[in-house]
């Protein structure tokens, strides 16, 4: 897949990938073509394929091979709590940058990016991380010589609209 060179208003430029990001690789969306402006100044940043139908099923369907089959599906919770808190880590050591783009694209302070999403966005990682190996069923006396238990079972593939 391509990518295009971004410079930032800070001086900071960073190689961007253009495309969806399906079945971890980047493909060109089959959608509309739009284009991603600075609202600073109403100036194109870039132009992007948005998704078509075919490409959101593309998607969902290799969600659900991924979750079937998929590596993750065989993680320990605790593998899968050493991956996120991985992910939170490479997010906190990358912030600055992470910032910068969210400012350029969204027209938002730096500050509120930098203090505001990406140390929520850390932080939301790394509680999710920590329970990833503390989730279990519960086991509830329903009488003196019974007992009943839940088990907590994933929901599945869920799709997103995320901007």
């Amino acid at each position: 897949m391509s990518s295009t060179q971004i410079r930032l208003p800070n001086g900071t430029s960073y190689e961007q990938p253009i495309g969806l990001f399906i079945n971890n690789e980047y493909v060109k969306g089959s959608g509309d073509e739009f284009e991603v402006v600075d609202p600073a100044c109403d100036q194109s940043i870039l132009s992007v394929r948005g998704a078509s139908l075919e490409d959101v099923d593309l998607a969902v369907d290799a969600a659900r091979v991924a979750f079937d089959d998929g590596p993750w599906s065989d993680f320990t919770p605790k593998e899968r709590s050493k991956i996120l808190f991985r992910l939170a880590s490479i997010l906190s050591r990358e912030r600055q940058l992470l910032a910068a783009i969210d400012a350029y694209d969204l027209g938002k302070p730096y500050e509120a990016a930098l203090a505001g999403d990406l140390d929520e966005t850390v932080n939301v990682f790394e509680y999710y991380a920590g329970w990833a190996d503390k989730i279990d069923g519960k086991q509830i006396e329903t009488s003196a010589d019974k007992l009943c238990y839940t088990t907590q079972e994933p929901l599945g593939v869920c799709a997103q609209i995320i901007p």
